[in-house]
């Protein structure tokens, strides 16, 4: 779409192709970083279990299954990230 808009503007010439591949740079970069942490958080969650609930005060407010639940969708958006990257 940017590069549809931006021959209609110039008329002549579109995006500079060193453009695309630095913003991609960019991008990329900027997903590493986010899957870096997601994978580190999703880790330090699964091992810590149900120890760092109790030690937050969680112990009752947070059924199993619920965090049972959390711990897989944030699996999944980790691996969606994975993915993405």
């Amino acid at each position: 779409m940017a590069e549809f808009i931006t021959l209609c503007v110039r008329r002549d010439r579109g995006i500079h192709p060193g453009a695309h591949v630095g913003l991609h740079l960019v991008i990329w970069l900027g997903a590493a970083t986010c899957a870096g942490f997601l994978t580190a958080i999703t880790i330090s969650d699964s091992i810590c279990g149900s120890y760092c609930r109790r030690s937050l005060g969680l112990g009752s407010s947070v059924s199993e299954s619920l965090y049972d639940q959390y711990l897989g969708l944030e699996a999944a958006l980790t691996a969606f990230v994975y993915i993405l990257l």
